[in-house]
């Protein structure tokens, strides 16, 4: 959009066509004669200027762009606000399993992590929780190493109401949280693991991710995706 200065005086705004001007920006029909404000003196007779300033817009836009400009400030106070504050930074993973025993065993003996000390939640409690419909939970612990604040899986299963396999074809066959990602220190180690228990490699991994960095995917018994990253030593 321009403005283009008639005679001393401005048009703000105004797009011509023929005999009519139109205002670009509410459109209302301001004829050949509308003119808005005075030209500054700094700006010759005839010059044509984009965009034009701020002091020279023309059909009470000025109320409106200060409203724009307010709601704008607004939004960027909200997006600038402080991040909330947790107690910890890592995040505890809860998983549904078919065969508890199966599946705590794969994590164990065929991923490396350890079991420590589960817990159990009451029907009553867990529903009061909104987690079931009445039933028990019984949850077994695995973390990644021995730190106290290791990120810790847990997994549990619930034999009277089994749950629906999702489709787990790739990671986005199904929406939600799709794959675990955990950093191994030794690949080669941890691919010996996997190939003793003939578990099945996923596309062509393990591949390279730059240096010595490998990514190695497969599935877990319940059809999980979970992947290590790590070097090849």
């Amino acid at each position: 959009m321009r403005i283009r200065w008639i005679t001393g005086r401005n048009v703000c705004f105004l797009h011509r066509t023929g005999k009519v001007a139109f205002c670009a920006v509410c459109g209302a029909d301001h004829g050949i004669a509308a003119v808005c404000g005075r030209r500054p003196p700094s700006l010759s007779a005839g010059k044509v200027i984009c965009p034009p300033p701020y002091a020279y817009l023309c059909c009470g836009m000025q109320t409106r762009i200060a409203s724009l400009v307010s709601t704008l400030l607004l939004i960027a106070t909200l997006n600038a606000a402080e991040s909330a504050k947790f107690a910890s930074g890592i995040v505890d993973i809860g998983m549904v399993a078919k065969d508890l025993e199966k599946t705590a065993k794969f994590y164990s003996e065929v991923v490396g992590l350890k079991e420590v000390k589960g817990f159990e939640a009451s029907a009553e409690k867990a529903t009061a929780f909104g987690l079931t419909d009445n039933q028990p939970a019984k949850v077994r612990v695995f973390v990644l190493g021995d730190s106290a604040d290791s990120t810790r899986l847990k997994i549990m299963t619930f034999p009277k109401r089994p749950g629906v396999r999702p489709d787990q074809k790739f990671i986005h066959s199904t929406l939600g949280l799709s794959y675990l990602t955990l950093r191994v220190e030794n690949m080669t180690v941890a691919l010996a693991r996997l190939k003793k228990a003939k578990v099945k490699l996923l596309g062509e991994t393990p591949a390279s991710l730059g240096g010595d960095n490998r990514i190695t995917v497969f599935h877990d018994p319940d059809g999980n995706f979970v992947e290590l990253i790590g070097p090849l030593k």
